[in-house]
């Protein structure tokens, strides 16, 4: 009777654990702004932009965050 009243409290503590997860979902987005310089070509500042989504799941003070990102490199 112990046993199974302790796999009990054990199982149900678990369940609590995973029921605190933060799941977030974004968008990112912004402005790139670049001064290439190459010894043999003379060029000015070049600007463009970036955006992407990020999904972020954390477990308590694990988090894991993958991203999928675009960034222009218009000259």
């Amino acid at each position: 009777m112990k046993k199974t009243f302790l796999l009990l409290m054990i199982i149900g503590f678990a369940f609590e654990s995973f029921g605190q997860a933060k799941v977030e979902f974004g968008l990112k987005a912004g402005a790139n702004f670049a001064n290439p310089t190459i010894e043999t070509v003379n060029s000015e500042s070049v600007t463009s932009f970036h955006g992407g989504a990020f999904f972020l799941v954390k477990l308590a003070n694990i988090g894991i965050q993958p991203e999928i990102l675009y960034s222009s490199q218009i000259r």
